[in-house]
């Protein structure tokens, strides 16, 4: 064995001394019996195989259900109502008079086929990857450019809005709109004008008949493109000019809602023998939270105070947790622990409004859920709203 150990080590320094390797001169038999070395694939070949598996995870991955709609999302305490306008505090005197005013004029919705439908198709979408990368586009329009968030989901068809169908709309206005045809609506701040083209069914107002304002230039194509007229600005439109105005879902948007709410009404035609005419349609969203959408470089849903908002009673309006409780200990509820919040959120709301606009009467009101499609993580989402029908007095 230490011959053949030695004649083993005087063959590899024969080999060294040549330049060869240790494995340089090996036969070809034994070379064979050697396993072939590993190869491994280029980057670009792993990402192909990777991504067909990242996309079946993506749109395979369900959603969770959005909050459910039910029965108790268009009830109104009537019982609350009622106290609230029972109310003998000379400091609570103009949300007592909104209190009267809603407790005579409520009209109950119900979920109809329309909401349905609109549920219904969202869940349909919830396994689709399209949803999320359009939402992924708004994110980055939002971050890149500054876009604020109602143009970059515009622009990206991210957000679907259901306020009412139109059989719900339609309950609301008198009934003498049956046998009378609206002629011209205007909608400020109509957004991609899916719930304007629904109040312009509900009217039987012709799509040539509706004007839209709205300022984001992607937004503004979206309303052409349903043949809307477009306006930037009221002040190109003629005072008068139309027989139905909305604002849905804008004084709590907007750096200056008691100017707009005039502007508005500067609109509206005269009261004459048309019940239909002059007739001023507000949603909102309840408890009332106001906050101006401005975009921002690097930020998502950038937000700011309004500059002069809407002097709502801070008892009707959304609280922090930290501040609710100081607020509760400062001034006594109106109603006693446990009555809905709605009643007074709605009661609050209309009381700003008419302590500004004080010719204003309720023709009908409602209270409906506010939907929107949804993201990455529910199918959709829903928010307490309020709908109101008003129309100025002829005396």
């Amino acid at each position: 064995p230490e011959a053949v150990r030695s004649q083993s080590q005087m063959a590899l320094l024969r080999r060294r001394a040549l330049g060869r390797g240790p494995n340089e001169g090996v036969s070809e038999s034994s070379r064979s019996r050697r396993p072939p070395p590993r190869r491994k694939l280029p980057a670009a070949v792993l990402v192909l195989l990777f991504l067909p598996g990242l996309l079946l995870t993506t749109t395979t991955s369900r959603r969770r259900p959005g909050k459910a709609v039910t029965a108790r999302d268009y009830a109104v305490n009537r019982s609350a109502l009622e106290r609230l306008a029972t109310e003998e505090e000379e400091e609570d005197a103009p949300l007592v008079a909104a209190a009267r005013q809603l407790e005579r004029s409520f009209v109950e919705s119900r979920r109809d086929g329309a909401t349905e439908e609109f549920l219904e198709d969202q869940c349909r979408r919830q396994t689709a990857l399209g949803v999320r990368a359009r939402r992924w586009l708004a994110t980055a329009l939002q971050r890149g450019l500054g876009w604020n968030r109602p143009a970059a989901l515009g622009f990206a068809r991210a957000a679907t809005l259901f306020l009412a169908s139109r059989d719900q709309l339609r309950a609301l206005v008198p009934a003498s709109n049956v046998t009378v045809r609206t002629k011209k609506l205007l909608d400020i701040g109509a957004g991609t004008g899916g719930v304007t083209a629904t109040l312009a069914g509900a009217l039987d107002v012709d799509p040539r008949g509706v004007t839209a304002l709205e300022v984001a230039p992607p937004l503004v194509a979206r309303l052409k493109g349903r043949g809307f007229a477009t306006t930037e600005t009221l002040d190109a439109l003629d005072a008068g000019a139309f027989d139905a105005v909305a604002l849905l879902n804008v004084l709590d948007r907007c750096d200056d809602p008691v100017g707009l709410l005039g502007d508005a009404l500067a609109k509206l035609t005269d009261n004459d023998a048309d019940e239909t005419s002059g007739l001023l349609f507000v949603a909102t969203v309840l408890p009332y939270c106001d906050a101006v959408h401005e975009g921002a470089l690097g930020a998502v849903d950038a937000r700011r105070p309004p500059r002069s908002p809407l002097p709502v009673d801070r008892r009707s309006r959304c609280q922090s947790k930290a501040s609710s409780s100081r607020e509760r200990r400062r001034r006594r509820p109106l109603v006693e622990e446990g009555a809905a919040s709605f009643e007074l959120a709605a009661s609050g709301f209309l009381a700003a409004v008419l302590r500004h606009e004080p010719s204003l009467d309720v023709v009908a009101w409602t209270r409906l859920p506010y939907l929107s499609s949804g993201d990455a993580r529910r199918t959709h989402y829903s928010l307490d709203a309020a709908l109101f029908v008003l129309r100025r007095r002829t005396s």
